[in-house]
């Protein structure tokens, strides 16, 4: 007869006991009470028994606290969850470990000290997870299989309620019914429970940014990487808090490129994020692999910008087949300007747009060495759906010369004249004729096109130079037009009077912005402006600068002056006079303009204009009476005595608030002068920072010219933050209160902000 004397008994040899004769007498001296059983009583504690023998291993049992306290200190720095006895089956035995369950691994330890991990897996290589019995489950991973029994069946459900959860906030669009396969009906009610739970993290507690650190951990576990705190503090504090949903690679550029890899591939599920962007940074062949598996991935990316980033056709083509294996993609921008796709890269995106009739929103194809054969087959296929003529808005072709100069471009007008919504397009730089040009767009996108770049281009590639009726018909009828540029366009005078007699007629449009530089429109372009500028309402900028128009500068200034309308004028590189006094009586006629009550004319640019000493009759003016409120006068080698009177001037202005003055000749002298002037100025909020002037400035004495800057710093920080609060003059000068410190401690204070802050004085001097 078994003896209690505390030695463990196995199941098998109880068994064998309830089928003994003494069986009553045994359970009499376990119990220590006499105890009556019945033969169906008997039965049921035999199958009692058997089920627990089916349940666990013979010596299955808690793990006590001494061993979990090993088992935490063991497997530190990770964070242990969870800790459950297991027996797995192996091939020719089962084996007591202890199942180890951190954030995103599975450990299994052997239950003896030392204490070692028998086998290790990531969740995310789970491909299948079958509950077989009340305690019982197998789990399939990529490489392995994996049977576990558990002392219970909350044991069991503990373990996948953890690694179901871990998975979906990795995968969030995952169903956890494709992944766990319930075999035992006693686990229906609680999966049922856990689907909901899953369910709710999904919709409701994401985590910042739709849990992007938790999927980055994940994703550095299952790659064995070392996970990088700073790129989980970035993304949970500044594209969390400021609600930035656009991933900018430039942000995480200092990483290695396999770590930057991994980052973008934290991507690939995620539900925050819409937008990928880098600008002017190498993808090298791990990253871009990485950007192409988040779009052959994501539901959620809608827009993508890889400007200049070094990829070539192939990263086109590959991406194209990514897109035709995402059917539910939403992406509807695509910017890859700057890389050379060629016309093999664009065939791959003709291909899919024949295929998938997406809504596409922007594309921009500029500066990537594409021909006219590649642009006529990209608009056969987009012109071929009327899907992409309701769609695309923005439209950049830039810097591809040649692509419109042949007739292969016959397929690129037809969807302009199909084309109703277009808002944005840029040809600058395509040899598009300007003739052929606006009667499909008069036909097209008249009504919502609101920018319009055709700059270096021709009017025609014909010999017969006839002006089309559509061109002033166009800009009779638009009615969004902002923003128009023409510039180093050699545009015929008649050409210009069609242009601007649309633009007289139309009373839809207000605000444009038209760029006429660099047109050489000379003398009978300059007639043509002083006969239809005074009826154009809705001109708000007009740059007219580099025309030659030199001679008919005074003229000119002065049509210019009876617009009702105009607001920033740039007249640069237009003095090429041989008279100083013909210089002087031009800067005459511009100082009267700016000084007319009736003149609406707030900024102004002669740029690059090399005026040398006669510009000095303008910058005494400015000391005067006047409505500009910005100024660009750099590049007139004015030197130190002009950055003198300008400091004369800026002491009494109380209207400017920006000034452009670089390539000047200024040394570090003439920006001291100025910097003492700006003490007795709280208008002035914005002076962009003399590049050029500063680093020939620095090269001669670095001492004067960085105290300079910190005092010009110093005073334009103090006009930002002040805004209407300027102090009231006194004897034409502002009365200084308690705005001013002495020289010195104010240069030690301008010191200490630079100190504070660095790379903060171009910020404050923009």
């Amino acid at each position: 007869m078994p003896k209690s004397s505390g030695k463990i008994i196995s199941c098998a040899n109880l068994i064998s006991f309830v089928h003994k004769p003494y069986f009553h007498e045994w359970v009499e001296t376990v119990l220590g009470l006499p105890v009556q059983i019945t033969n169906t009583q008997q039965k049921y504690i035999l199958h009692l028994i058997s089920h627990t023998a089916s349940g666990m291993s013979d010596f299955l049992q808690p793990i006590n606290y001494e061993m979990q306290a090993c088992i935490v200190e063991f497997m530190e720095p990770s964070e242990v969850v969870l800790m459950k006895p297991v027996q797995m089956k192996m091939k020719t035995k089962s084996e007591d470990l202890v199942l180890v369950l951190t954030p995103w691994r599975a450990f299994l330890l052997y239950l003896e000290h030392p204490l070692r991990v028998q086998v290790t897996f990531s969740y995310l290589e789970i491909s299948d997870i079958d509950m077989q019995d009340h305690n019982l489950v197998v789990i399939h991973t990529d490489t392995h299989l994996y049977q576990f029994r558990f002392l219970s069946s909350e044991d069991l459900e503990q373990v996948i309620f953890h690694v179901a959860t871990s998975i979906k906030k990795v995968f969030p669009d995952s169903s956890p019914g494709k992944l766990i396969r319930i075999t035992c009906p006693d686990h229906q009610e609680k999966y049922k429970a856990i689907e909901d739970y899953l369910e709710d993290i999904t919709q409701n507690n994401q985590g910042p940014c739709g849990g992007f650190s938790q999927t980055y951990a994940a994703l550095c576990d299952y790659n064995g990487f070392v996970l990088r705190e700073e790129v989980q503090w970035d993304v949970d504090n500044i594209y969390h808090k400021q609600n930035i949903k656009e991933f900018n690679i430039l942000d995480f550029s200092y990483l290695d490129t396999s770590d930057i890899a991994l980052t973008v591939a934290s991507l690939s599920f995620n539900q925050w994020f819409t937008k990928i962007q880098c600008k002017d940074f190498k993808l090298r062949l791990e990253i871009s692999e990485q950007i192409l598996y988040v779009i052959n991935r994501s539901l959620k990316l809608e827009e993508l910008v890889l400007e200049n980033c070094g990829l070539k056709w192939e990263f086109a083509i590959k991406m194209a087949k990514a897109l035709d294996n995402n059917p539910s993609s939403v992406l509807h921008t695509i910017n890859l300007s700057g890389n050379h796709l060629e016309d093999r890269g664009i065939t791959a995106f003709t291909h899919h747009f024949k295929k998938n009739q997406k809504p596409v929103k922007h594309l921009n194809f500029s500066k990537t060495s594409i021909t006219s054969k590649g642009v006529n087959n990209l608009f056969q296929s987009l012109v071929s759906h009327e899907t992409f003529g309701n769609s695309i808005c923005h439209l950049d072709l830039s810097g591809n010369p040649g692509i419109l100069a042949t007739e292969d471009c016959i397929s690129f007008y037809s969807f302009l004249d199909h084309c109703k919504s277009l808002c944005h397009l840029n040809l600058a730089g395509t040899d598009c004729a300007l003739d052929s040009l606006f009667g499909p767009l008069l036909h097209g996108s008249c009504s919502r096109l609101s920018y319009l770049n055709v700059s270096r281009n021709v009017y025609t590639h014909k010999r017969i130079k006839d002006i089309p009726p559509e061109v002033s018909h166009f800009f009779t009828k638009t009615s969004a037009l902002k923003h128009l540029n023409l510039s180093g366009t050699k545009l015929p005078s008649e050409m210009l009077r069609e242009i601007l007699h649309g633009l007289a007629i139309n009373d839809k449009i207000s605000n444009l912005h038209m760029d006429l530089s660099d047109c050489e429109l000379r003398s009978s372009g300059a007639q043509v402006i002083q006969d239809m500028i005074f009826d154009i309402n809705s001109l708000s900028s007009l740059d007219i600068s580099n025309n030659g128009f030199d001679s008919d500068m005074v003229t000119l200034i002065l049509s210019i002056g009876r617009s009702k309308s105009i607001k920033h004028v740039s007249l640069g590189k237009n003095f090429n006079v041989k008279s100083g006094t013909a210089v002087a009586d031009i800067i005459h006629r511009i100082v009267q303009l700016i000084q007319d009550e009736d003149c609406t004319i707030e900024s102004l640019s002669l740029a690059d204009s090399r005026l040398k000493s006669e510009i000095n009759i303008l910058l005494n003016a400015l000391g005067k009476k006047n409505n500009l409120r910005k100024i660009d006068i750099s590049g007139n080698a004015m030197g130190d005595t002009g950055a003198k009177l300008l400091s004369k001037s800026l002491q009494l202005n109380t209207q400017l608030r920006m000034i452009t003055w670089d390539k000047n000749n200024t040394t570090a002298n003439g920006f001291l002068i100025l910097a003492h002037a700006l003490e007795r100025n709280y208008t002035l909020r914005s002076m962009p920072l003399p590049l050029s002037d500063i680093s020939q400035a620095y090269r001669m004495n670095q001492s004067k010219t960085e105290d300079a800057l910190h005092l010009i710093q110093s005073h334009l920080l103090r006009n930002n933050q002040m805004k209407g609060n300027v102090p009231k003059k006194v004897n034409g000068f502002h009365k200084k209160k308690s705005f001013t410190l002495p020289l010195k401690l104010k240069m030690q204070q301008a010191r200490g902000m630079k100190e504070e802050t660095p790379g903060h004085e171009e910020q404050i001097i923009r």
